[in-house]
């Protein structure tokens, strides 16, 4: 199981177009903090598929993201 997998679990299970989380609500979906470069870094939300948080969180639920307020 991927660090990420609940991610993947909470954003498969939701029924609006879009979602809008905080990186708190992130972080307690996950169970755990997220890597310091998530909050610095607008490319480690990009939804490329050789990330380990892309492919295991948001794209395997079919999600993508389009904007991030670092």
């Amino acid at each position: 199981m991927s660090k990420y997998s609940p991610l993947r679990d909470f954003l498969s299970q939701c029924e609006e177009d879009i979602i809008e989380l905080s990186f708190e609500e992130i972080e307690d979906i996950l169970g755990s903090s997220l890597p310091d470069s998530a909050r610095e870094h607008r490319e480690w939300w990009g939804n490329d598929r050789s990330h380990t948080q892309a492919r295991n969180g948001w794209l395997a639920a079919g999600w993508e993201v389009s904007h991030v307020d670092l």
